[in-house]
């Protein structure tokens, strides 16, 4: 039951009394009694006067303006909170506002779905540390895992993919078209209390994160016409298994096909992956055998012949990009509905292109051949 303050008094003196204006509250009685009339007239009272203000206004500014910012009226210490750890994680421009449209996005997504009594120990959570070392310890850990699932289950949320957030570029990189941040490294340091650094992708306590999203590129400055040729090499892979997808291709001459297969292994992936690295390990083995070894020219029918050389040419390029890049810790890929995956560059630096093949298919991770300047894709398992 609502009361105004004229029926508690009523109530008080037990008896009638007449209608008192000044007994009534902000919510009740007609708009005439608040001097707000049927053209839109607004008002506030004044904090530095103390006085109210009144102004018409037009139906565009109610709906544009008021309607659209109405529930944050009692939010902004909420908002306050949001824009500091925004700014600190170099999420937010320094003319950032709680007014702003970047602002009120991720706050917007932060509260979703959450009561009220609840925003404030949300909000609070995001500049501490423990969200950040549980996924650090993630990204060290055997198997893939979904980050959303993590923030989820540490704060009772239900966040999941946004588009309007994921994609939301961090401070000074709005306007940035040559390497521009890629998709998830704003949100990200929001969440996990981290920074998006001036160079590089994201940092956590300042241990350096390379983000990668499922099928980002790991070449830079690959010989492309190189890779190219080896291509040329095989039976296109969308031409079905009928017709051999995959395999060397029968269009070649016979002394062609013989230079292929006799060739060693580690000159053909120096020549061809467009590194012009050759790799350890390769060096006692020719094309033939590995196909022999590894897929289906001989009769063996596990896979074909250029996709048994896909994950060798991946990870060359890979070893070959860590030498091109600035420094960092992790490189962690990640898909649209959290799942995510990491490894250490220490491991592909200290490590041969097998050994780095075998660590990342045991977290779900393999290769996806491209064939330009940039290199190979990194695929993350569903």
């Amino acid at each position: 039951m609502q009361w105004s303050l004229e029926d508690i008094y009523k109530k008080q003196v037990r008896g009638n009394i007449p209608s008192r204006k000044h007994l009534r509250v902000l919510g009740e009685g007609t708009s005439e009694e608040h001097n707000i009339n049927k053209r839109n007239d607004v008002g506030y009272k004044d904090p530095k006067t103390g006085k109210w203000q009144f102004a018409r206004a037009s139906d565009a500014f109610i709906k544009d303006i008021m309607e659209p910012n109405f529930k944050y009226t009692e939010s902004s210490s909420y908002l306050k909170k949001v824009l500091e750890h925004g700014k600190k994680a170099n999420v937010f421009e320094e003319t950032d506002t709680i007014n702003s449209d970047r602002v009120q996005k991720i706050y917007d997504y932060l509260t979703r779905g959450l009561d009220r009594g609840k925003v404030n120990s949300i909000v609070s959570e995001f500049p501490k540390t423990e969200l950040q070392r549980s996924l650090l310890a993630r990204l060290e850990s055997a198997q893939g895992f979904n980050f959303y699932e993590l923030i989820n289950g540490k704060l009772g949320t239900n966040y999941e993919h946004d588009p309007g957030v994921i994609y939301m570029s961090p401070a000074g990189e709005e306007k940035r078209q040559r390497g521009a941040s890629g998709p998830g490294e704003a949100l990200l340091a929001f969440l996990f209390n981290g920074q998006k650094p001036q160079v590089g992708d994201l940092d956590l306590g300042g241990i350096g994160i390379e983000l990668k999203k499922d099928e980002g590129r790991i070449g830079k400055g690959i010989k492309s016409h190189k890779v190219k040729e080896m291509a040329k090499l095989f039976v296109p892979r969308g031409a079905g298994k009928a017709k051999g997808a995959g395999n060397l291709s029968p269009d070649l001459d016979e002394k062609e096909r013989e230079r292929i297969l006799e060739m060693n292994l580690g000159d053909f992936l120096q020549t061809y992956s467009g590194t012009d690295v050759n790799p350890e390990g390769f060096n006692n083995i020719t094309v033939g055998q590995w196909f022999n070894d590894h897929s289906s020219i001989f009769g063996n029918n596990k896979v074909s012949n250029y996709n048994s050389i896909i994950p060798l040419v991946g990870a060359l390029q890979m070893k070959d990009y860590f030498t091109k890049v600035d420094p960092f810790h992790y490189l962690a890929i990640y898909h649209d509905q959290g799942l995510m995956a990491g490894f250490t560059r220490e491991f592909v630096e200290q490590n041969d292109i097998l050994q780095i093949i075998n660590h990342l298919q045991g977290k779900g991770i393999g290769f996806k051949p491209n064939n330009d300047a940039n290199g190979y894709q990194l695929k993350l398992n569903k």
